[in-house]
């Protein structure tokens, strides 16, 4: 359908405001993600790199989204709409990313459990920053080409509102479609085959991580739980856009296509960040940490806190008598 004589309905706006909603929620939470990945100590090696990569570049796409549907489809900015080509190749290319640093973080965590006298050769600092750099040199690259050669565009579709390849263009056709699902099935696939090594060494091999201390083993297994639940969450949403618009009761409609991929995907954008908030225990513990050390310190400067601290000294007992501090001999 041309987007330029598209007529706009209540769905529309609906669909837009759910959207919209859904991605601002997920944006605040990747922000958390991302300020933690600055702030927590264990999350300043090779795996917070790592995790700190895969958030921002969700925020790359969780921005493009919040754009296109809050202005250009709630608030009916034609021109937004008209040019939904831009946003929906940026999500493509920002998709390919996402699933390669995915990829890199299973990899990252199945060297930490498997292979840990390895790890530093492999996942070194220096050596995380070069392949955060591949991670966007290559999948980029690719989707690249694809976009500025062979002039390739998702545009959107107001069926599902949602994008998809504009097969009218010659140069491309279904070439960019092909690639983006090829990969994401090769890619996803490859995680698959990292997470179930993970859990296998987890589960089944006692003494799997050698002579590190009690606390590197919690903080590493830990780690690795987060990103086995994110890998089982990643493949139940590939699952659910393979079968979910035949699972859906009814007839075929725009909105059964919407919860079928728009409404799920965008639905990621919440999901990912939440996994590393809520089963990561650093982060769990700098949040309600960090909550309750403001707390107690906004109670301690108040006023009220201020003159009952003068009204009842520290050095006095129970019996008003002023308690004499104690001297030890040289």
């Amino acid at each position: 359908m041309n987007n330029s004589t598209m007529e706009r309905t209540t769905d529309d706006v609906i669909a837009g405001a759910v959207i919209s909603v859904m991605v601002f929620i997920g944006f605040l939470l990747i922000i958390t993600v991302l300020i933690g990945c600055y702030r927590i100590p264990a999350m300043r090696g090779s795996f917070g790199i790592l995790t700190a990569n895969q958030n921002f570049s969700q925020l790359i796409a969780c921005i493009a989204t919040i754009i296109f549907y809050s202005f250009g489809l709630t608030l009916d900015y034609r021109f937004l709409v008209e040019n939904s080509g831009y946003f929906g190749n940026c999500s493509a290319l920002i998709l390919t990313v996402i699933t390669t640093n995915f990829l890199l973080i299973s990899l990252n965590r199945t060297c930490a459990i498997c292979f840990p006298i390895y790890y530093k050769l492999f996942f070194g600092q220096k050596m995380v920053l070069i392949l955060v750099f591949i991670c966007w040199l290559i999948p980029g690259g690719i989707s690249c080409y694809y976009i500025f050669e062979l002039h390739c565009k998702l545009t959107f579709s107001q069926f599902g509102w949602l994008f998809t390849s504009d097969l009218t263009i010659v140069t491309c056709g279904a070439q960019f479609k092909n690639f983006l699902l090829k990969s994401q099935t090769w890619l996803s696939a490859l995680i698959g085959v990292a997470d179930l090594a993970t859990l296998y060494l987890l589960g089944c091999k006692t003494n799997v991580m050698g002579s590190m201390s009690a606390d590197k083993k919690r903080t590493e297994k830990n780690f690795a739980i987060q990103v086995l639940i994110q890998g089982i969450v990643f493949n139940l949403h590939a699952l659910w856009l393979s079968n979910a618009f035949n699972w859906l009761p009814g007839a075929p409609s725009s909105w059964k296509l919407f919860f079928t991929i728009t409404f799920s995907s965008n639905l990621l954008m919440i999901f990912d960040p939440a996994v590393v908030i809520v089963f990561n225990r650093e982060f769990r513990h700098w949040i309600f940490h960090s909550r309750s050390t403001v707390f107690v310190a906004t109670i301690s400067a108040s006023p009220g806190a201020q003159r009952s601290s003068r009204s009842n000294p520290k050095s006095t007992n129970s019996s008003g008598m002023f308690r004499m501090p104690s001297t030890t001999a040289a």
